[in-house]
């Protein structure tokens, strides 16, 4: 959350880069039952935002 546009998104409560990860697995997992989504999605957010170019 720290990464996402407060103008934009109005959070209740702080969610880490961990928890998010977290979830999304789980519900992939829950969905699919398939290991390699599940393992994709743990891993999805894993470059840090100093990797990407703002324009």
């Amino acid at each position: 959350m720290d990464y996402a546009s407060k103008d934009i998104y109005s959070f209740l409560e702080y969610v880490s880069r961990y928890d998010h990860s977290l979830t999304v697995a789980l519900l992939t997992y829950r969905y699919t039952k398939d290991k390699k989504a599940t393992i994709a999605a743990l891993f999805h957010d894993i470059a840090p935002p100093l990797f990407f170019t703002c324009s």
